[in-house]
């Protein structure tokens, strides 16, 4: 290190130290501690790193010398101990708790590439961005774009061969991994750097430039902003590229999201669960309060979020979006400048796969209980599972107060006389475009297959989900204000404006609510299309027909039974009400004198002192398992035995090959609908081709030639007898008919002492031995512990054949030739005429089926040859047969056939080779 290279860098534009108009000059960091990357004190560990050569002083401009570069992993980079690109480094197997002075507990600040955080459990902390871990800082540099002049130190990424405008990485902190860690109760104030523009998870969050980061198995609970993102949030423009074999499974996979909560009572703040955003933010109105951030003030769109963006196999369950929208997932700013640059090209825009995630129980102040949608054209939503949510309508513009629109979700207002919230979507909602998003959309911007009204909301792929009994409430005047009291409110079915039933258990669900899978913010009910727009779902279950829209192939009101259900209700078990130390709710507002009426469901909680004019609503359970069962969870979302509505009735087309538990996909003849397929118990399958053998004329008293049946194990556990163990048996209902284990022409014979291995095939090989002139039918059963054949004479093969008088032997002959094309010496076969009676002529051959140009001849013959001449009882006659080949190392085969005029023909194989 040196003056001008010391061990850590600071980002582009960043002011290390103290407040900088022309750097990180706006309101909120002016009012805070005026310290290192504004932060009031330093993370409980603070990850800081050297990412850059400097030519000159890095101090001396907001930017950096023309002639900086990025730090490579060989050579005289790696004479620096910081640069994380030789020297990666992992924080793994520790406790941190306990910091509380903004940093949080695990900030890595920038050029940490190949940082890995594993293991860890991050607790209890709070910060003024994020309060559990932070990777990167939330400013950053204007875009980095193909075919530009982009500003030291520019990208990782080469712009060779890419279209001009393609906008690059910022590399940062690149390969990031987070896996492991258990992340909780931790606490964001959900502001940092943004004044007026609340963004930060409580829990992780990813900021831009953090380039090919993943997120993986992780419990993240608990967690608390005052921003958007409890839980976890992906904040600006980061690159994920989902084919880089040395760093796969690059995004969002195989994580709990749970319990986690975004609340803030003057700014709507969305995605309990998780965010993901652009950034700025596109929440606040602009311009409103004077601020540098805001997007109107920018003149346009956010860059996006970023290319390839994979949010797989996650658990979101019983997360608030308390002050806006999104309580499972919510994808805001998901695109922006590139669909201006590229209108026309799709390919080119950022794109989330969303798939295999089950978002069960969240809860949401405005709409989308479980996913909200803003700004995000091309999110494709396949094979995920969304049940039980709850839109509350409560955090909304409810009343005629003043200022009351720059609190509430943007585009929204309370009924006409603001007696009561507008109902609101629960399972799935897309809002319009925003101004700004909408100032990039033209006549000639392409919408991309399945995403037919792009240019107007945020219209995503819906296929192969399982939607069911998404509840959609809405706030109301429960008892009119009089005189010096104020009016009450309560929590009201949308539809019915009935009050919301009590639960008599915990997690029940109550009849007769509302409920609202999917729609567009504008809408007014199920099926209702107010907004302008209609989404087009596929494959999928749906509560109600309504909800089809412009989709297909849907089943609604069917139920998808999956293995345990619970709805959202009272935070108290009402089954424990009885025990003295549990007691109940009492809804605030509620006079003291008066004894309260008991609600053990989702409770609305108005402020009294601040005129009943911010709403809250209590509920629960926040557990996992039922008090009164201590190992009986309370929710299981598989699918079971009676799902039939969503078993094997997806779309194979567009279904990820594994499911939320990394099973295969399919597990039946098509996929099943929702993130978990079903997997049958382990049961043996048997399949049997062909299901008939025709021997044919076959002298009586000879043996036929083999003909054979193939059986395949194809179920889940090995195919026995029928007890459950040991080798599968016959038996044949003729004696004419009988098996061959062993012996010319005989290979992969099942065995007669051992079951048959999952996967496998073998042979079963029988013969015809008539003893009786005529024709002959029998049946060989198959038997084994496949109890439910596909078809019900699936273990029945038919058996027939036909004895005759006139037999050959041998059955078969086999030549070889030595040199030349010249004919070998030839093989008689003698035929006898079995029969009591003259056996009248002519006897005729026949040469056929030949393989590969080889030639079989029948030289002579001493059989009948007309019809004035017979074969006496018990004679018989020669028949000669030669062969040659044109070719050398060549072999074939071939058919002798020798026919009367009953009229009969009987078959011998033939087989043979040229060598030189």
């Amino acid at each position: 290190p040196t003056a001008i290279n010391p061990q850590i860098d600071r980002l582009p534009l960043e002011a290390t130290v103290g407040w900088d108009a022309t750097l990180n000059g706006n309101l909120a960091e002016q009012l805070q501690e005026p310290t290192l990357m504004g932060a009031y004190e330093g993370a409980g560990i603070t990850v800081l790193s050297k990412g850059v050569r400097f030519r000159s002083n890095p101090f001396a401009s907001d930017t950096f010398p023309d002639n900086t570069t990025l730090l490579g992993n060989s050579g005289s980079d790696c004479g620096f101990a910081s640069n994380f690109m030789c020297n990666p480094s992992r924080i793994d197997g520790l406790t941190v708790s306990n910091s509380s002075q903004g940093g949080g507990g695990v900030f890595a600040h920038g050029w940490a590439h190949n940082l890995e955080i594993s293991n860890n459990r991050i607790r209890n902390n709070q910060g003024t961005l994020t309060g559990g871990i932070t990777i990167g800082q939330g400013e950053h540099p204007d875009a980095y774009l193909a075919g530009t002049v982009n500003p030291a130190p520019g990208s990782c990424q080469s712009d060779v061969g890419l279209p001009t405008n393609t906008q690059l990485p910022y590399c940062f902190d690149r390969f990031v991994k987070v896996h492991n860690n258990s992340v909780t109760v931790n606490s964001s104030e959900g502001d940092e750097l943004f004044s007026a523009t609340p963004s930060g998870g409580g829990g992780v969050t990813f900021c831009t430039g953090a380039d090919y980061y993943s997120f993986n198995n992780n419990w993240v609970c608990g967690n608390l902003s005052t921003g958007d993102g409890g839980g976890f949030a992906h904040l600006g423009y980061i690159w994920l590229n989902q084919n880089d074999s040395q760093h796969p499974n690059q995004g969002i996979r195989h994580n709990v999201f749970m319990f986690n909560e975004s609340t803030n009572p003057t700014v709507p703040t969305e995605g309990g669960g998780l965010i993901l955003m652009g950034a700025p933010d596109t929440d606040p109105t602009c311009p409103g309060e004077p601020d540098q951030d805001c997007a109107a003030r920018l003149g346009g769109v956010s860059d996006g979020t970023g290319p390839g963006m994979v949010i797989d196999a996650n658990l979101i369950l019983g997360n608030a979006a308390s002050s806006g929208a999104g309580g499972g997932l919510r994808i805001q700013g998901l695109n922006g400048t590139e669909v201006g640059f590229f209108p026309t090209t799709p390919s080119r825009w950022n794109t989330a796969q969303v798939t295999n995630n089950i978002i069960a129980n969240n809860m949401a102040g405005w709409d989308g209980a479980g996913v909200s949608l803003q700004d995000s054209l091309l999110v494709n939503f396949v094979n995920n599972t969304v049940m039980s949510n709850d839109s509350t309508a409560s955090s909304g513009v409810l009343f005629d107060a003043f200022f009351a629109p720059l609190a509430g979700s943007p585009g929204q207002t309370c009924n006409g006389s603001c007696d009561r919230a507008a109902a609101q979507p629960s399972g799935l909602s897309v809002a319009p475009h925003s101004t700004e998003m909408l100032g990039v959309i033209t006549g000639s911007t392409t919408c991309p297959s399945g995403h037919p009204s792009c240019k107007s909301i945020s219209d995503p792929l819906i296929a192969n989900n399982v939607f069911w009994q998404n509840r959609s409430f809405h706030i109301g005047v429960k008892t009119p204000g009089s005189g010096e009291l104020q009016s009450t409110v309560a929590l009201l079915n949308s539809f019915t404006n009935s009050a919301v039933s009590s639960q008599t258990g915990i997690g029940q669900c109550v009849a007769n609510t509302s409920t609202w899978d999917i729609g567009v913010r504008g809408d007014t009910a199920p099926g209702n299309h107010a907004s302008g727009a209609t989404l087009a779902p596929t494959f999928s279950i749906l509560t109600n027909a309504a909800e089809n829209g412009n989709g297909s192939n849907n089943r609604t009101g069917a139920n998808p039974n999956v293995a345990k259900q619970y709805c959202n209700g009272s935070r108290i078990p009402p089954e424990l009400q009885g025990l003295g130390f549990y007691g109940y709710q009492v809804p605030p507002g509620t006079n003291e004198t008066n004894v309260p009426v008991p609600v053990f469901n989702l409770t609305a909680g108005a402020t009294v002192d601040e005129g009943n004019n911010w709403i809250n609503i209590t509920w629960g359970p926040l557990l996992l398992t039922d008090p009164s069962h201590t190992t009986q969870m309370l929710g299981d979302y598989s699918l079971t035995a009676s799902s039939t509505a969503a078993i094997d009735t997806a779309d194979g087309s567009v279904a990820p090959a594994k499911d939320f538990f990394g099973r295969s996909r399919p597990q039946g003849s098509e996929p099943d609908m929702g993130a978990v397929e079903f997997v049958k118990a382990a049961a043996s399958d048997m399949e049997v081709t062909p299901l008939s053998l025709a021997f044919g004329d076959v002298g009586n008293n000879t043996d036929s030639p083999l003909l054979f049946v193939t059986v395949s194990s194809t179920g889940s556990s090995p195919l026995t007898g029928p007890s459950g163990s040991g080798p599968i048996t016959l038996s044949f209902s003729s004696p004419a008919f009988t098996r061959v284990t062993s012996g010319t022409g005989v290979s992969s014979s099942c065995s007669t002492t051992q079951s048959i291995a999952v996967g496998a095939t073998c042979r079963i090989y029988v013969r015809f031995h008539p003893t009786v002139l005529g024709a002959a039918a029998g049946t060989m059963t198959i038997n084994s512990n496949d109890a439910s054949p596909d078809v019900a004479t699936e273990r029945a093969v038919s058996l027939s054949g036909r004895s005759v008088r006139i037999t050959v032997t041998p059955s078969s002959l086999s030549f070889t030739t030595l040199f030349g094309g010249n004919f070998g010496a030839a093989q008689n076969v003698t035929v006898r005429n079995v029969g009591t009676t003259p056996l009248a002529g002519p006897i005729t051959t026949s040469i056929t089926d030949v393989t590969n140009g080889v030639i079989f001849q029948v030289q002579s013959t001493t059989c009948p040859t007309s019809a004035v001449t017979s074969l006496a009882p018990n004679a018989t006659c020669n028949v000669a047969v030669r062969f040659r080949s044109p070719t050398i190392l060549t072999q074939g085969t071939g058919t002798l056939n020798v026919s009367d005029n009953e009229p009969a023909t009987v078959k011998v194989s033939l087989a043979g080779i040229r060598l030189f």
